[in-house]
């Protein structure tokens, strides 16, 4: 828990104060570590942060957000849209 809070504190840090925006792949680690820590609402939050710095979302990340959706009775369902994002995109789907 500690190591996560940290990396929070980190990825807050670089954007707010040394002016960093993020690219895909520290947004899906950030997601995945909401995966880890069974948080789908604040991994839904990354997502829209992602969307609203112009970057759009890899395989890996749909499957993190899919893994983080999976953690939450009242969002498992959303687990399902960020599949048929995949399959519009036609983003390849690894098992």
């Amino acid at each position: 828990q500690g190591m996560l809070t940290k990396a929070w504190e980190e990825f807050h840090s670089a954007r707010t104060w040394k002016l960093i925006e993020p690219d895909e792949v520290l947004f899906t680690v950030m997601i995945k570590a909401c995966a880890k820590n069974s948080e789908a609402e604040r991994a839904l939050n990354i997502w829209d942060d992602m969307k609203m710095c112009g970057l759009y979302p890899t395989d890996i990340t749909y499957g993190e957000l899919i893994h983080a959706m999976s953690t939450s009775p009242d969002l498992a369902h959303k687990a399902f849209d960020f599949y048929r994002h995949m399959q519009a995109e036609d983003l390849p789907i690894s098992e």
